[in-house]
């Protein structure tokens, strides 16, 4: 499994303080995303309908299929032979209006996107 230099140290987002050396562990992405490996997909994103949320064309979704669905989940759902995005309604996932004509794939737990669009 490949491991990445991850600084131990978190990154101030806003004026920076005097450059310190950070001490370097070692990070494993699929070890940070994936808490249950038997349960856990990974999908490309395809279109552009949920820009608006941050989610955008070729983003990478992490989708945990063991997890409850929760009131403000997105989700990977299944309607009319494809897979579609959905966030659920943040009342009572049981009342979403298109909740009938979908089934449910799983909890979306991450987003992976490039910050070079």
């Amino acid at each position: 499994m490949r491991h990445t230099s991850f600084a131990n140290q978190p990154v101030k987002a806003g004026f920076p303080n005097a450059a310190q050396d950070a001490p370097q562990h070692s990070l494993d992405l699929h070890e940070l995303v994936v808490k249950r490996p038997a349960s856990t997909f990974f999908m490309r994103v395809e279109g552009h309908s949920m820009e608006k949320m941050n989610i955008y064309s070729n983003d990478l979704l992490i989708i945990d299929r063991s997890l409850q669905i929760q009131p403000g989940d997105l989700i990977v759902a299944y309607s009319e032979g494809e897979f579609v995005l959905h966030r659920i309604n943040t009342q009572d996932p049981s009342t979403s209006s298109d909740s009938i004509d979908m089934e449910y794939f799983g909890v979306i737990t991450h987003i992976v996107h490039s910050a070079k669009l």
